[in-house]
C-alpha cells in the first residue's frame, strides 16, 4: 500500500546537542508533542527539511513514528537522539515538553528519521 503524499514539513531541531554529533549519524531520534502530531499529521515516509538554529541542514525522511512514555525510553533511544546517557535523555524529554505532574507517565511522539 503507498502512502498517500504529503508537502514537507519544516522542522526545527532543538536539540541540546553541536550541529558535529547531529551530523554524526545517518539515523536519528526526534520528539514531537500530541499536540503537535494532531497538527502535523507525520506518517512513514514524509520528507521534511531539518533547521539548527537558522540554517537548514538537509532533508530527511521518516522511518517509524511511535507513541512513547517518559518511562519507556531506553539507552538505545539516548544514543540514537544523541545523549551519553538515559538519564540525559530523560531529562531532556521532561524540559522540551514541560510536562505537569509525574513525567513518567506522560505520553509524546518518537520519530526515527534518515537523512538523506
Amino acid at each position: 500500500m503507498v502512502t498517500p503524499g504529503k508537502p514537507k514539513r519544516d522542522y526545527t531541531f532543538r536539540a541540546p546537542i553541536n550541529e558535529e554529533r547531529l551530523r554524526d549519524k545517518l539515523l536519528y531520534y526526534a520528539y514531537r508533542s500530541k499536540e503537535e502530531m494532531e497538527r502535523d499529521a507525520w506518517f512513514p515516509g514524509n520528507i521534511f527539511n531539518i533547521v539548527y538554529g537558522n540554517e537548514v541542514l538537509g532533508e530527511a525522511q521518516v522511518i517509524l513514528v511511535e507513541a512513547q512514555k517518559v518511562e519507556d525510553l531506553t539507552v538505545y533511544d539516548a544514543l540514537l537522539t544523541g545523549f551519553q546517557t538515559l538519564e540525559e535523555l530523560r531529562d531532556a524529554v521532561v524540559q522540551w515538553f514541560d510536562f505537569k505532574g509525574s513525567p513518567d507517565k506522560q505520553g509524546f511522539f518518537k520519530i526515527l528519521y534518515r537523512w538523506l
